[in-house]
């Protein structure tokens, strides 16, 4: 079983073109998305607070179907600052953005950069690329990956205060690890603040992980994530159901702490996570937990989690499927009072997705069910703003865009 296929499903579809009850909140639906030319379906598109205007991006639509970068302002205003062409520059962007402290922000594409590279599997051209956007609006590209030792399917950037970006892709670098022979389990990259680029680690497919999530979080000296299969290589059908990793920024080496049953502590980990003082970690898992509940192949409809320093891993909570969330796709955002909130990509009333909120107690509680015209298929984090949390939906919204699903939404939430 390759229930990751289902965390993935959305991203390769835009190539193409109970819980406890809900509780009220302040929810308003704050933009549609039309598809041309303003952009259509944020994927994993953290939203980026600069002096109150919100960046984000969209995988699709623009002036060439390719995805755009865009504003918003607090008037409510959307204005596309760059649309990919789908070339060398790439196509489909597949993250938010990341801030360097000058004006210029960074970023990764699924696909796009090589035409001529090798692996094809979301029928789009490319293995994807790094970007950078400067204050001017212009676009370069950083690297253009080739689908061999380097990677393939980019997807999210972290930097450290020297500015250097690291990342990962999903596949490429050992071409013969056994879960995906002659594709690749995919790399942890790095990129140095003089722009020259490196593997930094290659995930083997075996206990040590495969087919990262996308996404990872700098903490201390390592950079911390998860993978959709490796570990315990007899579950989840023979390919494993996933590890928490952490790989050294100085020298490179993996160290896997702490790999899924599939079973009660979940499966599938998603990013990114989050750390507490006594170096706990928390996160949610895709898959796993309640195996009565099931979504769009996926075996389990996910767990919140906590893993301490020394390995030991505890399901904070088991999400339960329609109408309590299903299927977290991103991990959590906290508040000042150490509650956590996240998206799930379904559950919910209609079972199209929900915001969810599990208190420092892990009582957990669903925030807002999407019906489809407000949203539908969260799959970004939640950007805290004052005392709200903004985030998108990869479609609802405007249901006459890309008939009958919608080309997404950008949302506001106050708790």
């Amino acid at each position: 079983m390759r229930a990751y296929r289902a965390i993935q499903i959305v991203a390769v579809v835009l190539t193409l073109f109970a819980g406890r009850p809900v509780v009220a909140q302040t929810f308003k639906n704050l933009y549609s998305f039309t598809g041309t030319p303003d952009g259509a379906n944020p994927f994993q598109s953290d939203l980026l607070n600069v002096n109150g205007t919100l960046y984000g991006t969209t995988g699709a639509g623009g002036a060439f179907g390719a995805g755009t970068i865009f504003t918003f302002s607090s008037a409510g205003k959307e204005t596309v600052i760059y649309s990919f062409t789908g070339g060398a520059d790439g196509y489909q962007p597949s993250s938010g953005l990341i801030p360097d402290g000058q004006g210029n922000f960074y970023g990764t594409t699924f696909f796009g950069g090589d035409t001529n590279c090798p692996l094809n599997l979301g029928n789009a051209p490319g293995c994807g690329t790094v970007y950078k956007l400067d204050s001017s609006n212009n676009l370069s590209v950083l690297y253009t990956f080739t689908g061999s030792t380097d990677g393939a399917w980019p997807q999210g950037l972290v930097m450290d205060s020297a500015g250097n970006l690291y990342g990962v892709t999903f596949y490429g670098g050992n071409l013969n690890c056994p879960l995906f022979a002659g594709i690749g389990c995919g790399v942890v990259f790095k990129i140095s603040s003089r722009g020259k680029f490196a593997p930094l680690y290659t995930f083997q497919g075996g206990t040590d992980g495969g087919i990262p999530f996308g996404f990872l979080t700098l903490h201390g000296t390592a950079v911390y994530g998860g993978t959709q299969e490796g570990g315990t290589l007899a579950d989840c059908g023979g390919v494993g159901c996933g590890v928490i990793f952490a790989v050294s920024t100085s020298t490179g080496a993996e160290k896997p702490l702490y790999a899924f049953t599939g079973g009660a502590d979940g499966g599938l980990p998603t990013s990114q996570f989050l750390f507490d003082s006594k170096g706990n970690l928390y996160g949610t898992t895709y898959a796993g937990g309640d195996l009565s509940c099931s979504n769009q192949n996926s075996v389990g409809c996910g767990v919140i989690f906590r893993l301490t320093p020394v390995g030991k891993e505890n399901a904070l909570y088991t999400f339960k499927g329609s109408p309590d969330a299903a299927n977290p796709s991103w991990g959590l955002t906290a508040d000042a009072s150490g509650n956590g909130y996240g998206t799930a990509l379904y559950g919910g009333a209609s079972n199209l997705g929900a915001v969810f909120k599990i208190t420092s107690k892990g009582v957990e509680s669903v925030l807002h069910s999407f019906s489809g015209t407000d949203g539908s298929y969260p799959q970004s984090g939640l950007v805290s703003f004052g005392t709200s949390f903004y985030s998108n939906a990869v479609q609802g919204g405007n249901l006459s865009c890309n008939s009958p699903n919608g080309c997404g939404t950008i949302f506001r939430i106050t708790p």
